[in-house]
């Protein structure tokens, strides 16, 4: 499986950089694949318990910095087909997809 990640982090109390570190965080450094997608993040995943706990870490970023991280993630089933108008490296997309 994998799963892509749009998000918008807007400017506030707390510096983007600072939000930005939280989202990294929260993909964790155990995430085998991870690359970006134009603007948007494509993940493997490995079955649905990790993607509701990546899900349960993005909402913990979305709660620590309140109104400056909001986030989509969609689960798409292994080898479904990614279209997307955005620029990105077909290689490591298609190792993500499987």
């Amino acid at each position: 499986m994998y799963a892509t990640l749009s998000y918008d982090i807007n400017a506030g109390s707390e510096p983007i950089e600072d939000v930005r570190d939280a989202v990294l965080k929260a993909l964790g450094n155990t995430r085998e694949r991870c690359d970006v997608l134009s603007d948007t993040l494509i993940c493997e995943i490995d079955d649905a318990g990790d993607y509701e706990d990546l899900v349960d870490s993005l909402r913990e970023v979305g709660t620590e910095f309140s109104g400056q991280f909001q986030f989509v993630i969609t689960l798409h089933e292994a080898k479904s087909p990614l279209r997307s108008n955005g620029k990105f490296v077909r290689a490591d997309a298609k190792a993500i997809i499987g």
